[in-house]
């Protein structure tokens, strides 16, 4: 049988479709995603799913080149981030997800908890997915929610109230969530985000004093 890491090169030169909309099928009814797949995409999911699949591990090739060995556990989480990612940018309200035990999580607490990751992300590989890939006043929305979140520090874009702010930051998650290569832990995400805080918005004038 053809090892993951083949298979994975393959699908990426045009081959291995099939196989990897079962793996796409296989995942959704696992995770209990499979219903909300077909209410929000439809009964043929697995062909929206396969295209952001493919964006995701094109990025990441090299990478994945370099490596000796990719476990299928690896893949199945990229497949599910994949789902995650592809629901919340096709409605406007929060996916609810459940854990193994049956309890509702919200994407927000799933996307920063920890994973168990064959391949371990980490926070230069976040920063390099993020950086120069957004428009200027959406990297003022990420470093206005950065400073809040991590040092309780309001610093309001200019021309930008707190509605606008709450609306473009809900847009620009969902952006996020299919940049990011990895769904990153709490630890890594506090890793990019204050390189991000230091190499981005500082750069551009942002300081840490509470807004007057």
């Amino acid at each position: 049988m053809a090892e993951v890491k083949d298979r994975i090169l393959a699908f990426l030169e045009g081959s291995e479709r099939e196989y990897f909309k079962q793996l796409i099928r296989k995942e959704a009814v696992k995770s209990g995603l499979d219903t909300l797949l077909r209410k929000k995409i439809g009964d043929d999911y697995e062909d929206e799913i396969l295209s952001v699949l493919y964006l995701k591990l094109y990025v990441m090739k090299e990478e994945l080149k370099a490596k000796p060995k990719i476990n299928h556990s690896y893949l199945s989480r990229v497949i599910y981030t994949c789902m995650v990612d592809t629901l919340n940018g096709n409605t406007e309200e929060k996916v609810i997800l459940r854990d193994e035990e049956g309890n509702v999580r919200d994407f927000e607490e799933v996307f920063g908890e920890e994973r168990d990751y064959d391949i371990n992300p980490s926070s230069e590989e976040l920063f390099r997915a993020v950086k120069d890939k957004l428009k200027d006043k959406d990297v003022d929305v990420l470093c206005y929610y950065l400073y809040k979140e991590l040092y309780s520090i309001e610093i309001k874009p200019e021309g930008m109230n707190k509605t606008t702010l709450y609306k473009r930051w809900e847009r620009l998650k969902k952006k996020l969530a299919g940049l990011f290569p990895f769904v990153p832990t709490e630890e890594e995400f506090r890793e990019f985000a204050e390189k991000y805080l230091s190499e981005v918005c500082e750069k551009r004038g942002y300081k840490r004093k509470e807004e007057k």
